[in-house]
């Protein structure tokens, strides 16, 4: 669930809302090493999110979006309460719109804060929670 910074306008005047859908990625075994967006990917796969409530179309609706990502292990120094660091990039090396997301991952769930950009100028950004799906 991609939650809105309240602090920025809706597109149209309407209320912004949190904009639901799925990721899913598999360890990244022989796709690209990184992208403009993302140096190292350790993972890729598609998304599925209905970005509408933000403002924002989806797109094609004939295709998914292409989604990489990168899962870092926290380091041993760290807390035992800090999970990996995690950063997906949806969208990437589009001239249309791209999302990145950067939190932590803790057990079965992520969270975080996201960003977007887009070529006409526009964008947002907010928070995130994710939760594996069984």
């Amino acid at each position: 669930t991609l939650f809105p910074d309240t602090r920025f306008p809706s597109r149209g005047g309407d209320s912004l809302r949190p904009a639901t859908g799925t990721i899913a990625l598999t360890e990244n075994r022989h796709g690209p090493l990184g992208t403009s967006e993302l140096a190292v990917v350790t993972h890729q796969g598609a998304a599925d999110i209905d970005l509408r409530p933000l403002g924002w179309s989806n797109g094609s609706e004939e295709s998914p979006q292409v989604s990489v990502a990168r899962v870092s292990p926290r380091p041993r120094t760290s807390s035992a309460a800090e999970g990996d660091s995690l950063v997906i990039v949806i969208g990437p090396g589009s001239s249309r719109f791209v999302v990145r997301l950067g939190g932590v991952v803790n057990r079965d769930d992520a969270r975080g804060t996201w960003r977007a950009s887009a070529f006409s100028g526009g964008g947002g950004e907010g928070r995130f929670v994710m939760h594996r799906r069984p």
